[in-house]
């Protein structure tokens, strides 16, 4: 969840201010550092966790495919949260340059962030603009319920293991 420190004020602010209007789709694509091919469910569960927490949003239901070699590790997940907007998560770890982007899409415009800035989109508009972030972000207390006890790491294994859409939702 680091990589949003910085820039949470803003994405908060925008989101709380309605300038996104309804969420209609996440994207992120995340690229870093080769790890072990067993720690891409760790790695990913924790940067799925800042999304949910950016939204004040518990996952609900998760898809994951990945696939792994000698020079490259791959995972693809879709995350449906609470609010029933579906988060399109693709990592790779490799040697290459470590990247991170962010868009979420909503009715009235859509933002985008790296982690360290923000940049907005009005609806209609063709460019993005840079949006002022202030000096200091902060990061959300609360961890998630699924990924405090390992549940979102679990289901992000079963998923990709069994093929199959693991959900998360207590239904007892």
């Amino acid at each position: 969840m680091v990589q949003y420190a910085k820039c949470r004020k803003a994405i908060d602010r925008f989101l709380k201010n309605g300038r996104i209007g309804e969420i209609g789709h996440i994207s992120c694509i995340d690229r870093g550092s080769r790890i072990a091919a067993n720690d891409i469910a760790t790695a990913s569960a924790g940067r799925l966790e800042g999304i949910c927490n950016l939204l004040g949003q518990e996952p609900a239901a998760v898809t994951v495919r990945s696939q792994h070699n000698d020079r490259v590790a791959s995972l693809q997940a879709f995350l449906q949260v609470d609010t029933q907007v579906s988060i399109h998560y693709f990592a790779t770890f490799d040697d290459g340059l470590a990247e991170h982007e962010l868009w979420i899409e909503g009715s009235k415009g859509s933002l985008r962030t790296n982690g360290n800035s923000v940049w907005w989109r009005k609806q209609g508009w063709p460019v993005f603009i840079p949006t002022r972030i202030g000096l200091f972000g902060s990061l959300a207390n609360a961890t998630s319920q699924a990924v405090a006890g390992g549940t979102l790491t679990a289901a992000i294994r079963k998923s990709d293991r069994d093929r199959e859409t693991v959900s998360l939702v207590n239904r007892g």
